[in-house]
């Protein structure tokens, strides 16, 4: 107990001692920390080991301790201006590049540019393909239809040469039908010319409504013609008026005709034995050859 006394009394007077000395012969902060250091280690020393050499041995230890950091923290420091030189010589390094980069740079920016250009020049050319296709489409598209528009043209030509060939041909089936009703007509008259003719030109009864025990009048026109030796022939003239159920001859008579137009009237009264209501006159003409008979209509009331 005494010796652990003695030796915190010796502690505490180093401790004492040496800080004034410090503060008065040591100026630098961390010289007179390092010093404070160092007592307090071989104050413990001493405390622990109880004696002066326990308080060599803690001094000399954190001298050690001190030192070791001390050296750690230079080679941080020498670090730190190793890794400051070797940024300096990294930022140097970059600067003498900067121009090479810049002159990269450029380039880089140069074959950029150029190849923006290629392609530009790539679409235009695109561009003015697909337009020089297009024109030649139009043109393909304009030459079929001028194609087509010729050929409906020829066709067209081709339909009226037809049509007009057609009509060439009509024309002459016409003027060889004309031809043949002028033959027709010359042979006609050649044979009016020997034979004779009989035409009933017209005939009438008055009045068309009549009555029993009135006056009716009965006419006929017709023509005789014949050969210029034919100068006379004989004519039967015959009038016969019927209905549904009853017929009743009213007149016939023969007379001697040249050629020429003749009327023959006949003037009668109607009877009761005649047919009443609706009736038909029938009138005949006949030179023995040729015979003609027309009709007219009459109404006879009772």
């Amino acid at each position: 107990m005494k010796t652990c006394g003695l030796s915190l009394f010796s502690f505490l007077f180093i401790v004492l001692f040496f800080w004034g000395c410090s503060s008065t012969s040591l100026n630098n902060k961390s010289e007179r920390n390092h010093m404070l250091q160092v007592l307090t280690g071989g104050a413990l020393g001493q405390v622990v080991a109880g004696n002066v050499g326990g308080f060599i041995v803690g001094s000399f230890i954190t001298d050690v301790l001190k030192t070791a950091k001390i050296q750690y923290a230079d080679r941080q420091l020498e670090n730190g201006d190793e890794a400051a030189r070797r940024l300096k010589y990294n930022i140097k390094q970059a600067e003498e590049k900067k121009p090479e980069e810049k002159e990269k740079a450029e380039e880089k920016q140069d074959k950029l540019k150029k190849a923006e250009e290629l392609q530009e020049e790539d679409k235009k050319a695109e561009k003015k393909e697909e337009i020089e296709r297009k024109v030649e489409e139009k043109i393909r598209e304009i030459e079929k239809k001028t194609e087509d528009q010729k050929k409906q043209e020829k066709k067209a030509e081709e339909q009226i040469e037809k049509e007009k060939k057609a009509e060439e041909v009509r024309e002459k089936q016409k003027k060889a039908e004309e031809m043949k009703e002028r033959e027709k007509k010359a042979e006609q008259k050649k044979d009016t010319e020997k034979k004779a003719l009989l035409i009933i030109n017209d005939s009438t009864i008055t009045p068309p409504i009549t009555e029993t025990g009135a006056k009716v009048e009965a006419s006929i026109n017709y023509t005789l013609l014949g050969p210029e030796s034919l100068k006379s022939r004989s004519i039967t003239e015959t009038r016969v008026l019927t209905n549904k159920r009853k017929s009743f001859e009213l007149d016939k008579r023969e007379r001697s005709r040249e050629q020429g137009t003749y009327s023959s009237t006949v003037k009668f009264t109607v009877s009761d034995e005649m047919p009443t209501g609706s009736c038909t006159l029938y009138t005949t003409i006949s030179d023995g050859e040729y015979t003609k008979t027309v009709k007219s209509e009459v109404i006879i009331n009772q």
